[in-house]
């Protein structure tokens, strides 16, 4: 966070990740918000079902976005799945956003459309859950990476 001197007297400045550490937001909030900006979209209110971001603009159309975010490393290793449920009214695409623990940067973040996301589902298994591993390399994937770091550096 940085200070700045104006017209109008001193004043805060704070990007969306200085917003995130101080406010104590969940990662689930923080990557929500990353996507609504990137997407020019609005985040629905926290535990609505069924997607997170509506009216978001996605290859010059509307949609809505399911984001599912994870710490790139946990107590118990590195992050290997997301849980997907199947929600066949809501989501038009799937948001998938992984964060450094100790700088709160987007390692990785992929976008892709519903239909990609319930095929992507473990196959052999009635499993709610993609792979990461075989998300990365999903040739058909949007990486939204740098798309979000810039967001979250950005002011408020």
């Amino acid at each position: 966070m940085t200070w700045l001197v104006g017209a109008f007297g001193a004043g805060l400045i704070m990007t969306h990740q200085d917003y995130f550490r101080k406010y104590r937001l969940s990662l689930a909030q923080y990557a929500e918000i990353l996507v609504a900006q990137a997407f020019d979209g609005k985040k629905t209110a926290d535990g609505y079902r069924g997607f997170d971001v509506e009216n978001a603009k996605i290859n010059g159309r509307r949609g809505r976005i399911e984001v599912k975010s994870k710490w790139t490393k946990t107590p118990g290793g590195k992050a290997t799945v997301i849980h997907c449920k199947e929600n066949k009214r809501a989501m038009t695409h799937l948001a998938v956003v992984l964060v450094e623990p100790d700088n709160h940067e987007v390692n990785e973040a992929w976008l892709i459309t519903k239909t990609q996301a319930f095929g992507l589902r473990r196959r052999k298994t009635k499993s709610r859950y993609i792979n990461v591993k075989e998300l990365s390399e999903f040739r058909l994937k949007t990486d939204i990476t740098r798309k979000l770091n810039t967001v979250a550096k950005s002011r408020i």
